[in-house]
């Protein structure tokens, strides 16, 4: 009788077990709430708490994805991690748009894919760090984040979308790698922003052509054109062999050459230099890293 009594509690375990897996929704015992595709894999859906740390998987069981809007207008979630989420892949759309009391979010390189709008109308957060391997911030991504101060750039985002920081008038300065190749034209539109860029970059460039002011990040100073970090006499002659064509600057350091900021590299600059060396009073910032 109790050998067939301890078969049957067996069975039941192992039955209410595959159940749990395979419903369409459940709930574990940290109050996060799951769906279950067909492989397996679990979705978040919910939690009740307001400090969120989204965990690897449950019961085995790999947790793949936070399921569009899944925590749309949640105004109490203050804190969310992905540190311990080694197997998400994928944030939904509007997943986290207007957690209005959300602070900051770290995306981690092992998430492929950040949906339009996931973090779009989270007033109060104030950094973020976005290293998604996917390469993409999507289209209006953290747009209306009003509160965003803080933005740091993982070398492997190459695109940005539309509306991607739009609104984001806390937002002063964002530094923009070489590897970026596209920006959208409203990627950053209703913004007061300063870029730091690489000469000559897709950054470079944009910033630009959109007037949006800029730092070079490459610390070239104006006026430094042999890029010994100093501005004396050897710089003067550089640009003369240049003019001469017995050396030819080009780049970054074409560009520090234009001591007179007027879009051409000529005699006057050799000049300008000369007066600055001789401590004439200029309304030129020789002898200060690039900026526009």
């Amino acid at each position: 009788m109790k050998k067939c009594l301890a078969f049957i509690l067996a069975v039941s375990l192992v039955i209410l077990s595959a159940f749990t897996v395979n419903a369409s929704v459940f709930k574990d015992e940290l109050g996060f709430t799951y769906e279950a595709d067909t492989s397996g894999n679990l979705a978040v859906s919910g939690y009740d708490g307001t400090d969120m740390d989204v965990p690897p998987s449950y019961s085995s069981y790999p947790i793949t994805k936070i399921k569009n809007m899944a925590f749309a207008d949640n105004t109490v979630l203050e804190s969310l991690s992905f540190e311990n989420a080694r197997n998400l892949e994928s944030i939904g759309i509007y997943a986290f748009a207007g957690c209005t009391s959300l602070g900051s979010v770290n995306i981690p390189w092992s998430i492929s894919n950040v949906s339009t709008a996931a973090f779009k109308g989270c007033t109060s957060m104030t950094a973020v760090g976005f290293y998604s391997k996917g390469g993409k911030v999507s289209n209006e991504c953290f747009s209306g984040c009003s509160a965003l101060k803080d933005v740091v750039l993982g070398e492997d985002v190459t695109a940005i979308g539309n509306y991607a920081f739009a609104g984001c008038a806390s937002l002063k300065y964002i530094e923009l790698s070489k590897n970026i190749n596209s920006i959208s034209e409203t990627s950053f539109a209703n913004t007061n922003v300063t870029f730091g860029v690489y000469y000559g970059s897709c950054a470079y460039d944009y910033a630009r052509s959109n007037s949006v002011p800029y730092i070079l990040l490459d610390g070239v100073k104006l006026g430094d054109v042999n890029g010994d970090n100093v501005v004396n006499i050897n710089d003067v002659t550089v640009i003369q062999s240049h003019l001469a064509e017995m050396k030819k600057l080009e780049g970054v350091f074409l560009y520090a050459a234009d001591t007179n900021r007027n879009g051409e590299v000529k005699i006057d600059d050799a000049t300008t230099l000369q007066m600055y060396l001789a401590e004439y009073e200029l309304n030129y910032p020789i002898g200060e890293v690039l900026t526009q």
